[in-house]
């Protein structure tokens, strides 16, 4: 994953050194993301802060990249700046210094740290927790994970999201489940503002229901939430067997279907564990780009031989339509 830091946000991260997290930032910044500098090295030579500390931020790193004068996102900043991201950029975090910065950040599509705030905008990758963590798990219905409310405060800012789930649109012995879908995507887009992008993959020999109105009720989910009218894809496909959720910045795995409750609350699933992990963490990154891979390869292949089998409106910013 890379990351995007300009001049001053360096200058005002390093002012928090008494901050409790701040060696945990540091050693994300050293080995887990690559650092691309919204300045040049010269600046190194005239600022005797930077100077200090950009060896040990890109010494002895042997599987990241650092890199100088870049300009990006291209300035003045505007609420609709990650529109034009590509796929990495969509998954990039950004320490960024601008007096417009506030209108990307209410947009709720990217992960930004305005000014004085890396540190505690960067907590949020390590599950806002005062550790150099980035997994976590819950035990599905009992405490911590007794709805999918229960996780809001782990939403991040994202505009896609894929899912992987052969059953998430099949009723599970008979009593209706879809709700999981809906109150999941309602949580996941908790901080997003923006058009948020949907791709589903499903089974179609498990799915209980009309797939006009599951799009339909997506879309509805989607403008309540973001404020936005938002794009829905369903691609029904045999080829995935997992069940997994992937956003911007993080990525759910169940060994169960993700329909855990029934409309009235009462738990079905026979599946024990949710487990998050962040994908600031350079082996989680690696494996998602492999995960994603996989999905268009499976969207290749039912373009290339059922095309009636994608539904809707065939827009992502991580796969290719």
């Amino acid at each position: 994953m890379d990351i995007y830091i300009d001049e001053t946000n360096l200058e005002s991260f390093l002012s928090q050194k008494e901050h409790t997290l701040f060696p945990d930032v540091l050693k994300l910044l050293k080995q887990q993301l690559n650092i691309n500098f919204n300045f040049s090295k010269n600046r190194l030579k005239e600022n005797e802060k930077l100077s200090a500390i950009i060896p040990t931020l890109t010494s002895g790193v042997a599987d990241t990249d650092t890199t100088f004068d870049n300009a990006f996102p291209n300035r003045p900043l505007k609420t609709n700046s990650a529109i034009h991201f590509n796929s990495e950029q969509l998954s990039s975090i950004y320490w960024i210094d601008d007096a417009d910065g506030y209108k990307l950040v209410g947009a709720g599509s990217v992960l930004i740290a305005l000014l004085g705030e890396e540190i505690n905008e960067t907590k949020k990758l390590f599950f806002n927790q005062d550790d150099y963590v980035f997994h976590k798990r819950w035990r599905i219905g009992e405490v911590g994970f007794q709805n999918w409310n229960d996780l809001r405060t782990f939403s991040l800012p994202l505009t896609d999201i894929i899912i992987g789930d052969p059953y998430i649109l099949s009723k599970k012995n008979g009593d209706d489940t879809i709700h999981n879908l809906y109150e999941s995507i309602d949580v996941l887009t908790n901080l997003s503002f923006n058009k948020v992008r949907i791709v589903l993959f499903a089974n179609p020999d498990f799915i209980s229901y009309d797939l006009d109105d599951v799009v339909k009720e997506l879309k509805k989910v989607l403008n309540d939430s973001t404020g936005k009218s938002c794009s829905v894809t369903i691609i029904k496909t045999s080829k995935e067997h997992d069940r997994t959720i992937i956003t911007n910045y993080k990525r759910l795995k169940a060994g169960d279907s993700f329909t855990f409750w029934n409309n009235q609350g009462i738990l079905l699933s026979k599946g024990k564990e949710l487990d998050y992990e962040s994908l600031c963490h350079n082996e989680n990154y690696k494996y998602l780009k492999l995960r994603i891979n996989d999905f268009q390869k499976i969207l290749d292949f039912t373009k290339g031989n059922n095309p009636d089998n994608i539904i809707g409106d065939k827009i992502s910013g991580f796969l290719n339509f």
